[in-house]
């Protein structure tokens, strides 16, 4: 009886989840004719440039924010001294620290400014290290609904633009069997303190839109595909 019970519990916790939960992320971020896996941002290189310090969300709290960037995984390192001696005196001795494994270092930089010129200079000196994207050069990123599905893309930039906004990309979105496209439009914006503002927009290229978050479209849309570069 006890074991009965626990059962339908659990069936009960799992149709609540199910009808009030948000869906696992691989749902909806699966890219059409692809293994099922989520879009992963592309690793950091010497050349992006150090953005504006601000968190990715309309809130003020949020937005002020200042994010601890990434570690650094250092392959092959023979000369430990010398390497922490060269970032030293890049970064100064509390711009880092270090974390030791078997066959690499974790280097930690304190501030995006002391990780930007941590990587350039393992870049330039031929140093095999990965890492991962700092935070904040993650673009702001919506959707555009209800905007006529051929609209040229360059347009909806420059009319994004016109509003003070900075623009990183533009998608189109496809139906995932039949490749037609939608009315729906994925928006990146470089990240900038006024990125909540777009929000405000109603009107583009003479259309009436409605603008929403991603997240939020995405449960509501699970079977479409994300954006698709035509």
């Amino acid at each position: 009886m006890a074991s009965k019970r626990r059962n339908m519990f659990h069936k009960n916790k799992t149709q609540e989840t199910t009808e009030k939960g948000t869906p696992p992320e691989e749902e909806y971020i699966d890219l059409p004719g692809t293994s099922s896996g989520p879009i992963r941002e592309p690793p950091i290189t010497p050349s992006t440039v150090l953005r504006d310090m601000t968190g990715n969300h309309p809130d003020a709290a949020s937005a002020t924010a200042t994010y601890k960037p990434p570690p650094i995984h250092i392959a092959e390192v023979s000369d430990f001294v010398g390497l922490c001696t060269a970032i030293a005196a890049l970064v100064g001795p509390d711009g880092f620290e270090c974390k030791s494994r078997l066959r690499e270092v974790m280097v930690s930089p304190t501030t995006p400014s002391n990780y930007i010129a941590i990587i350039t200079y393992l870049s330039s000196k031929n140093y095999p290290y990965h890492t991962y994207q700092i935070k904040t050069d993650k673009a702001y990123r919506v959707v555009f609904r209800d905007l006529h599905q051929n609209t040229p893309l360059d347009i909806i930039r420059r009319e994004i633009e016109s509003h003070g906004h900075r623009v990183r990309a533009v998608f189109y979105v496809l139906h995932p069997n039949t490749k037609e496209r939608l009315p729906l439009f994925f928006i990146d914006l470089e990240p900038a303190a006024n990125n909540a503002d777009i929000f405000k927009i109603k009107k583009i290229y003479f259309s009436s839109i409605r603008i929403e978050d991603p997240h939020k479209w995405a449960r509501h849309c699970p079977m479409y595909a994300l954006p698709t570069v035509p």
